[in-house]
C-alpha cells in the first residue's frame, strides 16, 4: 500500500510507502522540500496539513506546538502544521 502525497502549491503528487517520512519519500522521488537536521529538530520542514491525516512521530516540542498543530485544522484528524522529515501519511488526501 502506497498513500499520495501532493505539495502545494507546486501540484507535486508522488507515492509514499508507509515506512518514509514525507521529506523521505519526496526526496526519494526527486522533489525537494526545505529541511535542516532531518530529525524533526530545527523546525525548517514544517508544512501545513490541508487534507487527510497524519502520524507527526516523534519531534521536538520547541519545533511544532500543539497551538501550530491544531492551526488550520480543514476537517482532519491532525489538522494544522508539521514536520516533513517526522509525519507519516496515514490516508490517500
Amino acid at each position: 500500500m502506497t498513500f499520495k502525497v501532493s505539495i502545494q502549491p507546486s501540484g507535486h503528487e508522488y507515492q509514499a510507502k508507509p515506512d518514509e517520512t514525507i521529506l523521505q519519500s519526496a526526496l526519494n522521488n526527486g522533489i525537494g522540500l526545505p529541511y535542516g537536521c532531518r530529525n524533526g529538530a530545527c523546525g525548517t520542514c514544517k508544512g501545513k496539513l490541508v487534507s487527510g491525516t497524519i502520524d507527526y512521530g516523534k519531534y521536538s516540542q520547541s519545533a511544532l506546538s500543539d497551538a501550530e498543530k491544531a492551526e488550520g485544522n480543514h476537517g482532519s484528524r491532525d489538522g494544522g502544521y508539521g514536520r516533513q522529515r517526522q509525519r507519516h501519511p496515514h490516508c490517500s488526501a
